[in-house]
């Protein structure tokens, strides 16, 4: 924190924000939004610190807004496998499906996306307050279903690619755990907004626990 504020205390072109603690990502969204609309600008670039950016974005972002009129921009994100992770699809439960190949994305109302690289017009943020229940985890989730519920338009930059680290999940069974608990938190309040039966949180919760002990090795994980 310090380093940023030294980093930007002499700066024209950058803003810092801090909340001084980690209050969850909705609330530093929702800061950054209301410290933005005090501004001539009309759009967001959320990015995160793990995101390798693609040179040409900004370059081809200027070039769909200059073309058409469209509220929501996003980037083909993969992981350093190589495995498409955003834009990914809604199915059931609650679950999110990756796209085995870019020409199988389709923009219908299952279509969603990480935070990061989304472009994000005044129209949407302007109105838009993101759901500080949500801590970490489905805050973009969440942000694409109301996204769709206002009959918005987006443009998917398919020639645009980014990548980003999605290997930090720790084999450290307590880092596991204290991680658990915020997504599952997330995960229930997330299900009981959107109206799932109650016996999909059980579904996620099996899942999740089943990912940690083959990452970890601990039988401990099924008792939680």
């Amino acid at each position: 924190q310090r380093q940023n504020e030294a980093y930007c205390e002499n700066r024209e072109d950058a803003v810092y924000l801090s909340l001084k603690q980690n209050l969850g990502i909705s609330k530093a969204y929702n800061l950054a939004i209301e410290e933005i609309r005090k501004r001539d600008f009309q759009y967001i670039l959320m990015l995160d610190a793990d995101t390798q950016i693609a040179a040409e974005y900004l370059e081809e972002i200027n070039s769909v807004i200059e073309k058409k009129k469209v509220d929501l921009i996003l980037p083909i994100i993969k992981t350093q496998g190589g495995v498409i992770m955003s834009p990914c699809k809604r199915g059931r439960f609650g679950f999110y499906t990756n796209y085995k190949t870019i020409d199988e994305i389709q923009t219908d109302n299952t279509l969603s996306a990480i935070n990061s690289g989304m472009c994000i017009s005044r129209k949407i943020w302007d109105t838009y307050q993101y759901d500080e229940g949500l801590f970490l985890d489905y805050v973009d989730h969440q942000f694409m279903i109301d996204f769709w519920q206002r009959g918005n338009k987006v443009s998917i930059l398919k020639n645009v690619e980014f990548k980003q680290d999605f290997s930090a999940e720790s084999d450290d069974l307590q880092k596991a755990k204290f991680r658990y608990s915020i997504q599952m938190k997330d995960i229930k309040y997330y299900l009981e907004k959107n109206n799932y039966p109650r016996w999909c949180i059980r579904i996620h919760e099996i899942k999740r626990k089943i990912h940690i002990f083959l990452r970890c090795k601990s039988i401990k994980v099924f008792f939680w």
